[in-house]
């Protein structure tokens, strides 16, 4: 199959971008061309690149609304899929999924979008919500198939009259097992709880609600590693300092060996505001780690209370620091969720799995 994936930013490797490459680096292993479509070059396409992936930049695609750009981008998508003629189409976040539905609806060529999270559920209310669903229900009468990935994003899109459900499919994310050098482990009496955060310092993520928590925990022994960069990141420090905490904090920044940070925890905490199925939760799985987070979204689907971690309501301050306090107080607790995470992670979320169900669902779509 000749396969074009198209997603809005390839300068960096969150979640999304993660996944995309997986994408395309089995695509290319099972033999199909594959090109990936960008509106900036970076990380993922370099990466993307090495494993034989022909990347094109759309010069004029932005994340933010502009409509001269945006129109001149629609124009030159249509052109370069009248060049290439591939088989399906297969864009990511909102901007790509709207400019390529567009124009895979008027070439008639099989188009599918993945949601990794709805832009009307992003936090929105009132107008802004309306407007954003709006755009969506248009968008998805273009679309030949919608990809979630979780049942909750699927069960909004259903619930918000979308799409109908015989449109959508839920392939979790996946991410490989992770080989870990020692296994996991108890800090000695006199040592620090190692927590680590890997999110980008954004509005969708709540370090606020984080650093406000652990500063009541002051007392407790505790040190934590804050992996990723964003235009929020001055501020996040600058409230560490104000909260007399900033020397317990690491602001690692963008780092390539996440896993690395990783092996040398006792906790991983994503503390957020929406998501759709998080890559950095199942990365933490994958290495056998006790997971708190916010319950929104997919999130319940990776962390299952009590289980494997614990959730929190969202911007919940004292339940956060409750809940942290009573780990750090009864630490052999820890062991089992540890054991219990890397449980559900092999049974629900293992990369071959996600893979294999994208490529059956290509096949699916052309034959029928």
């Amino acid at each position: 199959m000749k396969i074009v994936q198209f997603i809005t930013l390839g300068h960096e490797l969150y979640g999304a971008q993660k996944y995309v490459l997986e994408l395309c680096i089995y695509l290319v292993e099972q033999g199909h061309e594959v090109t990936l479509v960008v509106g900036t070059i970076g990380q993922l396409t370099e990466l993307a690149e090495k494993v034989g992936v022909k990347v094109i930049l759309l010069k004029h695609l932005i994340r933010s609304i502009d409509p001269l750009k945006d129109s001149l981008t629609i124009v030159n998508f249509v052109k370069l899929l009248k060049k290439i003629q591939p088989d399906i189409v297969v864009s990511h976040s909102s901007k790509a999924g709207i400019i390529s539905r567009l124009a895979c609806f008027y070439l008639k060529i099989p188009n599918i979008f993945t949601a990794h999270g709805w832009s009307f559920a992003e936090g929105m209310s009132g107008k802004s919500l309306k407007i954003y669903l709006a755009i969506e229900k248009i968008m998805a009468k273009l679309s030949d198939q919608i990809v979630t990935v979780s049942n909750a994003n699927k069960e909004i899109a259903i619930k918000y009259k979308v799409i109908t459900s015989d449109k959508i499919n839920v392939i979790y994310c996946g991410v490989k097992p992770i080989n870990r050098t020692v296994p996991y482990y108890l800090p000695d009496s006199s040592a620090p709880f190692i927590l680590t955060m890997s999110a980008r310092f954004s509005i969708q993520k709540d370090h606020t609600t984080l650093i406000k928590a652990l500063a009541k925990l002051k007392h407790e022994n505790w040190f934590l590693n804050l992996l990723g960069d964003g235009e929020l990141l001055n501020s996040a420090r600058e409230m560490a300092i104000n909260y007399g905490i900033i020397d317990r904090i690491h602001f690692a920044g963008k780092v390539s060996d996440v896993n690395s940070y990783l092996q040398e925890s006792h906790i991983f905490l994503l503390i957020t505001n929406w998501e759709g199925l998080p890559m950095s939760i199942l990365e933490a799985m994958a290495c056998s780690l006790p997971i708190i987070a916010t319950d929104v979204d997919g999130i319940k689907e990776q962390v299952i209370e009590g289980y494997n971690g614990y959730l929190i309501a969202q911007g919940d301050v004292d339940q956060l620091s409750q809940r942290l306090q009573r780990l750090f107080h009864n630490p052999a607790q820890l062991i089992d969720l540890s054991h219990n995470s890397l449980a559900h992670f092999n049974a629900h979320f293992h990369l071959n799995s996600m893979l294999e169900k994208h490529e059956n669902l290509y096949y699916d779509m052309l034959n029928n």
